[in-house]
Parts: structure tokens; sequence; C-alpha cells
């Protein structure tokens, strides 16, 4: 006696790896998440505002990972319309860091000022690129100044490490 199943025409039945029920799944999901953006409230937010938020979330940022920190610590924010913030980066890095933190700020900053309009702008600046010098690069400015110097450092070789 062999034993089959009966199969329901209306029911599709999938197993826990079938890739269908998971896109099935995964549409669902997105449909029921989706918030309609004209519903959102938009208001006012002065730049006191945005760089108070933006100093607490930087300030959080240094706790949590200090390498992201020193990347965009650099960036300046403005507010430059309504909705519109400007932000200054010193080098593409600095962008794509600021990129990846995006999402977390906004969100922070979106429910601190009920403004769920705000974009992003960025603007390269180099101006805010900060050099940072050695002491090999202060001893060469100083060799610059004192020529014996140079001379010095041929014969003794120092080591500014």
């Amino acid at each position: 006696m062999s034993y089959t199943p009966a199969k329901s025409s209306t029911i599709q039945d999938y197993s826990s790896f079938s890739i269908s029920s998971w896109l099935n799944k995964k549409e669902e999901k997105t449909l029921d998440s989706t918030v309609k953006v004209d519903k959102l409230p938009e208001n006012h937010f002065s730049d006191i505002d945005l760089i108070s938020c933006w100093e607490a979330f930087l300030e959080d940022l240094h706790e949590e990972d200090s390498i992201k920190y020193s990347a965009v610590k650099a960036c300046k924010l403005a507010k430059k319309e309504e909705s519109k913030i400007e932000v200054r980066v010193p080098s593409e890095i600095a962008k794509s860091e600021f990129e990846s933190l995006k999402k977390d700020f906004l969100s922070m900053f979106q429910v601190k000022v009920n403004n769920f309009h705000v974009k992003i702008k960025y603007v390269k600046d180099e101006s805010l690129h900060k050099e940072i010098i050695t002491k090999r690069k202060l001893f060469d400015n100083f060799a610059k100044v004192n020529p014996v110097l140079a001379e010095l450092d041929k014969i003794m070789r120092f080591d500014f490490s």
C-alpha cells in the first residue's frame, strides 16, 4: 500500500527554502511598510537646531566608532532652503563616510525637528581639509629657514618617528 498526500489546488505550499516564497514574503513586507511622503510633517527648523543635533550626533559617534568620527568631524552642515541641508565635505572619503552615516543622522534629526522632507546636498570644500604636520615636515620647514639644519640632518640622519 502506497501513501500519496492529497494536494489542494487553491493553497500553495512552499518550503522554507523556496525562493519564490521568500520573494512573495518580501513583496508583502515592502507593500505594508511604505508610507506616503505627502502625509509626513514638514515643520520649520533653524541652523541652531541643525548644528546642535549634528554636534550631539558627533558626540555619540565618537563613543561608538572613533574612526568614522575622525572622517566626518570636519564636515560642516548649513541650512540652505526650508528643507535643504548643505554638507560641505573636505574629501571624497569624508563624503562616503557621511553617506554611510546619513541614514542614522537624518532619522535622528527628522524626529527631533519633526520635518521628514529634508534633502541633503554635498559641496566639496578644500579649505576644510586639515593637513597633519608630522615632526619630519616641521623639521623640513625649519630647514628651509635655516639651511644649516638640512646639512646637520645629512650628517646625523635624524629619526623623527
